[in-house]
């Protein structure tokens, strides 16, 4: 008996046997390891699962991970919320080339005349001749042939008036002009009709004509017109007309509209100077000096049926050797208001309506007739209205001591720039300020 229990003392149980015992957790085999940490249940597939199980536990940990974080492509709203391509209207709404009249209608290049080679036309009459109504032509710098616009209505631009120069030659004017709508601008204008009682400058019929910033000079002939209108309307701004020896007419006007202003007349010699016959229209704050007539009775020649307003102009030292009535003559119903006439030879301002006329400065004359039949119109005055240097081509009038500041027409509508009461001569009135 001893003997048996001592050989089973002699071969302990080894743990993982028997079934369960490596689930059991109990220590089967006394040796101090359970279950699946024993060594006897290493190859148990019950310790296999459970290794298998956590190996399968991470992996999807990981690959939930891995499934959860991969929205990038899908979340990411870059493609989709980005909105330069949909709403960015530049395409669409950027009117530069549908709007950007440069390339249609912007005929500066399309119709440019200068003698460099390179621009369209070498010949101002060809590019007239080939424009429509409502082109520009740009001129260079240079001399021209005369030019006659009698099929559309254009807008002529010069490069300037010092650097531009039509002339009509002998037997044309430098710019005829029937029918038509015509703005000129950036020119001089000059010529020397042969014929009697040629143009020289600018002949018109019938045509309604913008001149701005031009100059007519030089015109020469034996009795011709620097200006001629027959009938239509002719506005000036910034118009010098200036040393013309021309024996006839500087302007002269016929059933027609003439408005000017800002515009210098002097040192022309002839018959006339200015020649108007049933006109209308405005004259207002020019300036005419040192003009020379020697074979007509008046100068400034307001004929019966005209009918103007002659307001803030200045008159200094202009001569009428034949001997005639007066510089300026109103025979129209003439508003003639606000001006100076000085130094004149022999009279001043002679007129057979006076009803027109008042609050104007009339002096120094060389037989000291002033008015109309020596009468004085309301508001004229007969004292010197003081001009700066009219000599030295000066003709504003002398601050502080004039007697002709702010002796204009006092209703509110006549007022200088600055609000007050109207000066009298060029510089005074709504459009006082400008610079000769």
């Amino acid at each position: 008996m001893l003997l048996i229990v001592q050989l089973l003392a002699c071969d302990p149980r080894i743990e993982g046997t028997e079934p369960g015992d490596c689930t059991n957790l109990a220590d089967d085999d006394a040796d101090g390891l359970f279950d699946c940490d024993d060594d006897g249940c290493a190859g148990s597939p019950e310790c296999a699962e459970e290794a298998d199980t956590d190996t399968d536990t991470d992996t999807d940990t990981d690959t939930d991970t891995d499934t959860d974080t991969g929205t990038d492509t899908d979340t990411d709203t870059d493609t989709d919320t980005d909105t330069d391509t949909d709403t960015d209207t530049d395409t669409d709404t950027d009117t530069d080339t549908d709007t950007d009249t440069d390339t249609d209608t912007d005929t500066d290049t399309s119709w440019a005349v200068c003698d460099d080679g390179v621009a369209p036309y070498n010949d101002l009459q060809d590019a007239v001749d080939d424009a429509s109504d409502g082109d520009t032509i740009t001129v260079c710098a240079g001399e021209w042939d005369y030019v006659e616009i009698t099929r559309r209505s254009i807008d002529l631009v010069g490069e300037g008036a010092d650097v531009v120069t039509i002339d009509g030659g002998s037997n044309h004017p430098a710019i005829l002009i029937e029918d038509e709508t015509v703005s000129i601008s950036g020119f001089t204008l000059t010529g020397s009709p042969s014929d009697h009682g040629g143009v020289g400058a600018l002949d018109m019929t019938n045509a309604t004509v913008d001149v701005t910033d031009v100059v007519m000079t030089d015109v020469t002939g034996s009795y011709v017109y620097v200006v001629l209108q027959d009938g239509g309307r002719a506005t000036y701004a910034d118009v010098e007309i200036h040393d013309n020896n021309h024996g006839g007419v500087i302007y002269e006007a016929v059933d027609a509209t003439v408005d000017m202003w800002h515009t210098v007349v002097h040192d022309n010699q002839g018959a006339f100077a200015f020649n108007l016959y049933n006109v209308d229209g405005d004259v207002t704050n020019n300036v005419f000096y040192d003009n020379t007539c020697s074979s007509a009775a008046e100068g400034w020649d307001f004929h019966p049926n005209t009918s103007m307003n002659i307001v803030n102009n200045t008159w200094y030292a202009n001569s009428w050797t034949h001997g005639g009535t007066s510089v300026v003559y109103l025979d129209g119903a003439v508003f003639f208001q606000n001006n100076i006439v000085t130094d004149s030879s022999p009279r001043g301002v002679y007129g057979s309506d006076s009803s027109g006329v008042g609050y104007n400065a009339s002096y120094g004359h060389t037989n000291d007739f002033n008015w109309y039949d020596g009468g004085s119109p309301t508001g004229n005055i007969e004292s010197d209205c003081q001009l700066v240097d009219p000599a030295g081509e000066d003709f504003s009038l002398t601050s502080g001591t004039s007697p002709c500041i702010d002796a204009g027409n006092p209703a509110s509508g006549y007022n200088d720039v600055d609000g007050t009461r109207n000066d009298l001569g060029a510089f005074g009135g709504p459009l006082g300020s400008w610079t000769p």
